[in-house]
C-alpha cells in the first residue's frame, strides 16, 4: 500500500519518462503503465492511489512492482524439481504411490 506521506508520488502520466529505456531506446508506452495498474504482469499489479482526482503511484511502489514481477518470473523459470508441487501434483503422486502399493500387495 502506498504511504502518501512517506513515499515519492508520481502521476501515472509522468511515469514512462522516469523509467529506464527499453533495449530499443524507447520509454515504456503509457498504455503499458495503465495495463500494469489494471491487469498486472505475471500476476503482479502496480499499486496506485487517487489524489485530488488524479491517479498516482510512487517510486517505491514501482520498485515493489518490478521486484515482485522479477520474483514471479524467476520462480516460474526454476527447474521442475525446485518448484513447490501443486496440490494436483501431490494428489497424483499420492494416487500413484497407492496404486503401486496395491500392485505389490501391500
Amino acid at each position: 500500500m502506498i504511504d502518501v506521506f512517506a513515499e515519492e508520488l508520481i502521476r501515472l502520466t509522468e511515469l514512462p519518462g522516469r523509467l529506464p529505456r527499453t533495449r530499443k531506446g524507447k520509454t515504456p508506452h503509457p498504455s503499458s503503465i495503465i495495463r500494469w495498474w489494471k491487469k498486472g504482469v505475471a500476476g503482479v499489479k502496480l499499486e496506485t492511489i487517487i489524489v485530488s482526482g488524479e491517479r498516482y503511484t510512487s517510486t517505491q511502489a514501482v520498485q515493489r512492482f518490478f521486484a515482485a514481477q522479477t520474483a514471479a518470473r524467476d520462480a516460474a523459470s526454476q527447474p521442475a524439481e525446485q518448484q513447490k508441487p501443486t496440490a494436483a501434483a501431490r494428489r497424483r503422486t499420492d494416487r500413484d504411490a497407492e496404486r503401486e502399493l496395491i500392485r505389490r500387495g501391500a
